[in-house]
């Protein structure tokens, strides 16, 4: 079974993806998967980097995290069951069809 662990951030998605990796579970946090989201402008769509701290709530409602969804199904293809913990909201709605289970 393919379960998403999505939510806002600070919710504990990463700290429940490490606990299940130390009981021996297939999970992984999307911030562990090196090129596997990047931001992009709402209106231009084009690639913006992403250098932090920003604190700036202005840059945050003008771009969007997105999955690269090729690299998210290749992942996936490889395991018959695991959990996959993050949120990219830009384009979330496209890959949800990957998973049999959804835990907001």
């Amino acid at each position: 079974m393919k379960i998403l662990i999505t939510g806002v951030a600070g919710t504990g998605k990463s700290t429940i993806s490490k606990e299940l990796k130390k009981r021996g579970i297939n999970a992984i946090d999307f911030s562990d998967i090196p090129d596997l989201c990047s931001w992009r402008d709402k209106t231009t769509k084009k690639e913006v980097k992403y250098l932090p701290p920003i604190e700036d709530r202005k840059w945050f409602d003008s771009n969007e995290r997105i999955c690269d969804l090729n690299k998210l199904k290749n992942i996936l293809d490889k395991y018959k069951d695991i959990i996959i913990a993050g949120i990219a909201s830009g384009n979330q709605t496209e890959y949800l069809k990957f998973f049999d289970k959804v835990l907001l």
